[in-house]
């Protein structure tokens, strides 16, 4: 399911293959935060958007977080990528979550609260996610 952030920025899961066509028709670019491998497979179907990938692996996920500058360089990714994009992981919540909140703080001018509370709102598993915990309690 994709859903609207803003005017330029959607949010999703992985898109199934009987999406791309309707992803290669809305969006000019998808920024996958997926692993290399899956991006290599997706990024044939999608032409002639353009496919960016930013990997947020298990071990930054589950245990050591991604650093204030890989954060940094994301949130640039999405300022200068062709619009409209689509930002999606796996399930399009913890990893995309993560990032959308950061958008929000530093694009929309949300709280880090309201933020958090809209990543949880699209399932967001904090009780789970002690590596990207690290990233958002360190975000400023």
């Amino acid at each position: 399911m994709l859903t609207s952030v803003d005017q330029n920025l959607w949010r999703g899961s992985r898109p199934e293959p009987n999406e791309f066509a309707e992803i290669r028709a809305r969006f000019s670019a998808v920024l996958s935060l997926e692993g290399t491998a899956e991006d290599e497979k997706e990024a044939i179907e999608l032409r002639p958007s353009e496919l960016i990938s930013c990997p947020i692996s298990f071990l930054q996920i589950y245990f050591t977080g991604i650093t204030q500058e890989a954060l940094a360089h994301i949130l640039e990714v999405i300022r200068l990528a062709p619009k409209p994009l689509l930002v999606h992981c796996e399930h399009g919540q913890d990893r995309t979550g993560l990032v959308v909140a950061a958008y929000r703080v530093t694009v929309c001018g949300w709280t880090k609260q309201w933020a958090m509370n809209e990543a949880l709102e699209y399932g967001y598993r904090n009780w789970l996610n002690f590596g990207l915990n690290k990233t958002w309690n360190s975000f400023v």
